[in-house]
């Protein structure tokens, strides 16, 4: 997921500074393809110089009118198995209420056995995608307009593991599950504890100051702090996000605690999403109802060195958080 708001984020990054690039000259569309296109469909796990994956400039059927036309990508399932014919056209082009690329693949499923399920339209920023058999859009998205995270989500449905899977929204619902759901609001005050915390179960918890040396760690699939309260977790930051929340169901943390810093021009924790060099959070996830915004664009190592951190601020021992790794 962080790689794929990174792309997009470059991509945004691009075309605003380089639009009449994508716009003009002799050959804008391979420009738009080369620049634009093609990036994402390699975050997207889609890699354009491997044929087994990516076809392109496919000869398909038209319309009898029109004779055959040109499939700029076919997105491969299998040797003879397109799963997606894409359109690509130069940055200045605005989607037709028709793309050709419908009539194409409404024709060429015609003479196959095996049918096509999907055609996108796109000019590297715009993107349509269709539903072959009804032509109806099932996505229709700007990389331009708005939030970054908001539209990464659209774009897991081009994820190659969805697409492949027979299923268009098949990326969404995991993923949203397992990666971006937010930790519950808290409902009531705690209450004080009356008898000590029981130990946990031995050898299935790692303590937050443990050393971690694997580059690519799982996430752990709980958290437990020092009263005794555990929590599920689903994502690395999700760390972090379940001990604000701890602090502030204890009355440590909250508004008045904001800004926190990560860096010279980088908050962690504020109420307005954004950094101090007057940019916006790049992955921005509220913490619960509180009001507070928190930076969530974090590698594995920064967010456990960034949860020691909040609690050794707070008065606790980051040595009492444990973490049930997978």
């Amino acid at each position: 997921m962080d790689d794929l708001v990174n792309t997009i984020e470059r991509l945004r990054e691009r075309i605003s500074e380089h639009r009449s690039y994508f716009e003009g000259g002799g050959l804008p569309e391979w420009r738009t393809r080369i620049g634009l296109i093609d990036p994402l469909l390699h975050t997207l796990g889609w890699d354009v110089t491997d044929p087994a994956t990516v076809r392109i400039e496919q000869r398909v059927s038209a319309s009898t009118r029109s004779g055959e036309g040109w499939a700029d990508y076919e997105l491969m399932r299998g040797p003879r198995e397109p799963v997606m014919l894409i359109e690509a056209k130069k940055l200045s082009e605005r989607k037709p209420a028709r793309p050709q690329v419908v009539s194409y693949v409404v024709n060429e499923n015609m003479s196959r056995t095996y049918k096509i399920p999907y055609c996108a339209w796109t000019n590297g920023d715009d993107w349509a995608v269709y539903n072959v058999s009804t032509q109806n859009p099932l996505m229709e998205v700007s990389i331009t307009e708005g939030s970054t995270p908001k539209i990464a989500l659209e774009f897991l449905s081009l994820w190659r593991v969805s697409i492949t899977g027979d299923s268009f929204n098949r990326a969404i619902t995991p993923i949203m599950s397992e990666q971006l759901v937010l930790p519950p609001d808290p409902t009531s005050d705690p209450q004080p504890d009356v008898t000590p915390p029981p130990p946990p179960p031995p050898g299935e918890w790692t303590s937050l100051t443990a050393e971690f040396t694997a580059s690519r760690m799982p996430p752990p699939a709980a958290v437990r702090f020092p009263d005794g309260q555990e929590v599920a977790n689903r994502v690395w930051y999700g760390v972090l996000v379940e001990t604000a929340l701890w602090l502030n169901q204890r009355g440590e943390f909250g508004p008045q605690s904001c800004p926190i810093e990560m860096g010279p021009i980088r908050y962690l924790f504020n109420l307005d999403g954004m950094h101090r060099n007057g940019s916006a959070f790049r992955f921005l996830v509220p913490i619960g109802n509180t009001g507070i915004k928190m930076e969530a664009g974090l590698s594995a190592p920064h967010v456990i060195q960034l949860a020691q951190k909040l609690l050794t601020d707070f008065g606790h021992n980051p040595a009492q958080l444990l973490l049930r790794l997978q």
